[in-house]
């Protein structure tokens, strides 16, 4: 992600931001697990990977645009 922990620290909505920040970082570690197995298992499974980590980097973009749009709020 491009947002950073240290990023949403000091900020004036920090719970909420860092609950969403979690979510973004928990579909990264999903997207990254998903990546490894498309490398290792059959073609079945390289396709469910594939579509998880899909899934994944698209949850973890939106994440990050929120809280994006949420800290230039605050300046």
């Amino acid at each position: 992600m491009k947002t950073k922990f240290k990023d949403i620290m000091f900020a004036k909505n920090f719970k909420t931001l860092e609950a969403t920040y979690d979510i973004g970082s928990k579909a990264k570690a999903i997207a990254s697990l998903a990546k490894d197995r498309i490398a290792e298992d059959g073609e079945f499974a390289q396709v469910h990977a594939g579509n998880i980590l899909i899934w994944m980097e698209e949850m973890a973009e939106q994440v990050d645009k929120a809280l994006s749009l949420q800290l230039n709020e605050e300046k």
